[in-house]
């Protein structure tokens, strides 16, 4: 009988180990869940390659000449119009793009440019953002996607 009661403590023991290493996880879980969940409704009813192209945008990892040059030493990392192409330099300074971005901030009814950070971080700012983006002829496969979406639409 003293080796059953033994045994039954033991299995106790262990069941409340592993009850609080489960409550420590399951906090860090839900810490998690909150960004998640903030990420999920930013690119809620995107296109699978309009969520792709926010996202690599946002890491600074996309199909700018700038982060392309850092792979192969042959690619210029310059703008057509003659300056570094970063994610900063093409949503708020390049002169080639002066057209669309005007109507971006006329769409937000911005008075001062925004960074390039909160342009991509505010779900405000994703559609009129989108909408820039594919004005400037940049990222064709963009527009091949909102072409595909207006097909399925009809």
């Amino acid at each position: 009988m003293a080796e059953l009661s033994d045994a039954s403590e033991e299995e106790g023991s262990e069941w409340e180990e592993g009850e609080q290493a489960s409550w420590r996880c399951g906090r860090q879980l839900f810490a998690g869940t909150q960004l998640t969940s903030r990420s999920a409704k930013y690119y809620d009813g995107l296109h699978c390659r309009q969520a792709s192209l926010l996202c690599r945008l946002c890491t600074g990892a996309c199909a700018l000449n700038y982060h392309r040059a850092k792979f192969d030493p042959a690619q210029t990392d310059l703008c057509e119009c003659g300056k570094q192409e970063t994610r900063e330099h093409v949503l708020l300074a390049c002169p080639l793009y002066d057209e669309a971005r005007h109507s971006l901030l006329q769409h937000l009814w911005l008075l001062k440019i925004p960074t390039a950070g909160q342009l991509l971080d505010k779900p405000l700012y994703r559609n009129p953002l989108l909408d820039f983006l594919d004005r400037t002829g940049r990222f064709p496969r963009l527009s091949k996607a909102l072409e595909v979406e207006k097909k399925e639409k009809e």
